[in-house]
């Protein structure tokens, strides 16, 4: 919880760091009472504070997701793939033992299906 405080001091209030985020003005307030930030809005607090997402959420294997989101980078639209499959690791209650065998974003359709 130290670096989400730290994240809105940095932000200068709870409302801005709502605002650079593109969140409700009392999520922040929302976050700091249940004493954790949910996974997929660390990247944005990262890109708006500096406050790194393996500070925010150390529970996270966020070495696993930022090697994938690297390997991916040819495809703009592979980017952040990987967030739908982390949202629903962390909505299994966090369930990340199997975490290097797990596919980590959607199947890629052929060309013919539609």
């Amino acid at each position: 919880m130290e670096a989400f405080l730290r994240a809105i001091e940095i932000a200068g209030s709870r409302l801005r760091l709502a605002e650079l985020i593109g969140v409700a003005t009392s999520t922040p307030g929302m976050w700091a009472f249940r004493k954790k930030v949910p996974a997929e809005h660390c990247p944005a607090i990262e890109r708006e504070t500096g406050v790194r997402c393996e500070e925010l959420r150390p529970d996270v294997p966020w070495e696993v997701l930022r090697s994938s989101s690297k390997r991916r980078r040819s495809s703009k639209a592979a980017v952040g793939a990987w967030w739908p499959w982390l949202r629903s690791c962390l909505l299994m209650g966090g369930a990340f033992a199997d975490v290097g065998s797990a596919r980590l974003g959607p199947e890629v359709p052929s060309q013919g299906a539609r």
